[in-house]
């Protein structure tokens, strides 16, 4: 499973769901990034339910970038049993520190998506409070904890200099950090500098590093 990938060598895709049965995909556009996360999460629910209950014995690894991985994340915390390893890349697991840097970041973000209709006022806020919330803090350590104890894996891909996430955000303690490189994405088209948090991370070269990790 995977969601909210965006494909450096390929179209540009985001926040999406992809199953292996292709008359199971689901697929959402951009706009779906920027609304409410819990509409999102919601989503995710629902995705995740049917899979079990379609299929009850499978295993899955979860693939999430940046805001997808939290539609991951819901999904693996609300069915542990179905997941093998999840693989992070460039998640805000931890939410985003309220400071003013990041304030400023959000209203510059406003001002680039708002000709495209699109609003994160909701996501900022609803990260701020995800980094304020001490009980959300401990319930993600002890999912991490109680996932890998298992022998399961958890593995945050970060890119150094992301522009959007911050390290401190996407790290989280049980989980593996794998650091990779990342290419430049079109400056001139804003909406994939967004998605992409200003640079690329090849696919290919992400699957491949985290399978070896995950065995």
């Amino acid at each position: 499973i995977l969601a909210n990938r965006y494909f450096h060598n390929g179209p540009f895709l985001d926040s999406y769901f992809f199953s292996y049965q292709e008359d199971e995909s689901e697929t959402f556009g951009i706009g779906d990034t920027v609304r409410d996360p819990e509409i999102n999460n919601s989503i995710a629910s629902k995705f995740i339910k049917k899979r079990v209950e379609q299929n009850p014995f499978d295993q899955h690894t979860g693939f999430g970038h940046s805001l997808g991985g939290f539609w991951i994340l819901k999904m693996a915390m609300e069915h542990p049993d179905a997941f093998n390893n999840l693989v992070f890349i460039n998640l805000p697991i931890r939410g985003m520190p309220r400071n003013p840097i990041r304030w400023a970041q959000t209203q510059a973000l406003k001002e680039v998506l708002k000709p495209f209709g699109l609003d994160p006022a909701k996501v900022t806020d609803y990260l701020f409070n995800l980094w304020d919330d001490p009980d959300y803090q401990k319930k993600i350590k002890k999912f991490v904890s109680d996932f890998t104890k298992s022998g399961r894996k958890i593995i945050i891909v970060y890119t150094k200099g992301d522009i959007i996430v911050p390290e401190e955000s996407a790290v989280v303690e049980g989980a593996e950090v794998l650091p990779v490189s990342a290419g430049n994405v079109n400056p001139f088209n804003p909406l994939e500098v967004f998605a992409a948090h200003g640079m690329a991370v090849e696919d290919e070269k992400v699957l491949t590093l985290s399978s070896k990790r995950v065995g």
